[in-house]
């Protein structure tokens, strides 16, 4: 990676990274972020955005390694670009606690959301 790129390493760095990344899509499109990650596709926004490695070709610049979820944050919001890569399952698990918060606010969702859920796990071979 460039040298004017930061690679978070410790696990709770990583998480705080998750957090603020899900935390700026807010509920207004949490819905629309999982249904592009069922696809295998990640999802930004406002400077900050998350990506599956299954997106990049090894000899592509961003390539971080076969599995996993690399979570960026770009300038302006930092000084440098910043990226927290976690594996699967951290991934999954993390972001089932996120969907069942909301769905305390937005039970109504409750059906598409656990049918994402079911084809995201599938798509990233974990159970959490």
């Amino acid at each position: 990676m460039e040298e004017n790129v930061i690679c978070v390493e410790s696990l709770q760095e990583k998480k705080e990274m998750m957090k603020g990344y899900f935390k700026t899509i807010g509920d207004l499109h949490l819905l629309r972020a999982i249904s592009r990650f069922k696809e295998g596709n990640g999802y930004g926004e406002s400077c900050k955005c998350c990506s599956f490695a299954t997106e990049y070709h090894p000899e592509e610049e961003g390539y971080f390694g076969e599995t996993g979820v690399n979570f960026s944050m770009i300038p302006p919001l930092s000084k440098f670009e910043v990226n927290a890569i976690v594996d699967n399952e951290t991934f999954y698990c993390y972001l089932k606690e996120v969907c069942v918060d909301y769905l305390k606010r937005f039970p109504k969702d409750s059906t598409i959301m656990n049918q994402y859920l079911i084809e995201i796990a599938k798509r990233l071979n974990v159970d959490c």
